[in-house]
């Protein structure tokens, strides 16, 4: 099935997914995290946005970002898939090896509801893949912790060039080596990065700020978690099913043979109420047809139908005009 056209709106929430092609190579040691972290950051620094709800799979990804800059979106997606490959490659000894598929989703959120089940999903991704009993014993990238403090934090976070990426043999590394090579690591790398995560930046883009409110939806979320996964363990349990202990999960092999059984329906948005999901999908289908004019026309060299805001031209962004 072909990717949905893209479509930027400022000030909009965006979940955005993308998955391996084959494998499970992102193993959630310090290794691995403290270089995903990096990327992050020097991702947010080149091209600046809001990064909100995140968590980090051993074969995919789910990130909320609000379009503080919608530019900048497509160009920060594609750093994080370029250089987490690299790494991964790297670490590998792999040459040329596509890591990631093709693409990547990005489906506006178009109201608070909504918003609240989606990140509730994204925290019980780690849960559902039976890699752990409840999202706070998920070592991997996550912002559980965030939510459980709802505030802004803080640091300086360093990259590893390629330069100094380590080589594993036979794709496995214990979580006591990998924690070993970053402490080693962090004292020759010289790059720094700031990387802040504010976890409820998100609230703006609903134009929710006050204090009271943003604390009764994140009780909200947090309580949708925990009754989620509770849930979902004593169902296991029921079933016989068995969970990853944090070593089995981080012993894995990193070059292990899998391959994706199933994939997610596309969606052109995500909304709790049908009136404004046949509204938004009326206006988006209206610009993807006025964006398939203009495209049309500009390959017989007619630029006299210019391609809608919010979409990408051949020649990059197109920004509202000012």
């Amino acid at each position: 099935m072909p990717r949905l056209r893209k479509y930027f709106e400022k000030n909009r929430l965006y979940e955005i997914s993308f998955r391996t092609e084959e494998g499970l190579p992102y193993i959630p040691n310090e290794l691995v995290n403290k270089a995903l972290e990096g990327i992050i950051a020097k991702a947010v620094k080149l091209y600046p946005l809001s990064i909100g709800h995140h968590v980090f799979m051993l074969n995919h990804v789910h990130m909320q970002i609000r379009a503080t800059n919608p530019k900048n979106i497509d160009k920060f997606v594609m750093y994080i898939k370029r250089e987490s490959a690299h790494f991964i490659n790297l670490l590998l000894s792999r040459k040329k090896k596509t890591v990631w598929c093709e693409g990547y989703d990005s489906v506006p959120i178009l109201d608070i509801d909504n918003a609240i089940d989606r990140i509730v999903y994204i925290l019980l991704n780690p849960v559902k893949a039976h890699y752990c009993t409840e999202i706070s014993k998920y070592p991997g990238l996550n912002t559980w912790h965030y939510l459980k403090n709802s505030n802004k934090q803080f640091r300086k976070q360093k990259r590893i060039p390629r330069s100094l990426v380590p080589k594993i043999k036979n794709g496995r590394i214990s979580p006591i080596v990998a924690k070993k090579i970053w402490e080693k690591l962090y004292k020759e790398i010289e790059e720094t990065n700031d990387f802040e995560i504010d976890i409820n930046d998100w609230y703006k883009a609903f134009g929710v700020t006050e204090k009271k409110e943003i604390e009764y939806y994140n009780k909200k979320i947090i309580d949708k978690v925990t009754k989620g996964q509770n849930e979902y363990f004593y169902k296991c349990v029921e079933e016989g099913k068995g969970f990853h202990t944090k070593d089995s999960l981080l012993n894995r092999k990193m070059n292990a043979n899998y391959t994706p059984k199933k994939y997610g329906k596309r969606m052109i948005c995500f909304a709790s109420s049908k009136d404004i999901r046949v509204h938004f999908i009326y206006n988006y289908k209206r610009i993807c047809a006025q964006a398939k004019e203009a495209y049309q026309k500009w390959l017989l060299k007619d630029y006299s139908v210019s391609f809608p805001p919010g979409t990408f031209s051949p020649l990059g962004f197109v920004e509202v005009s000012t």
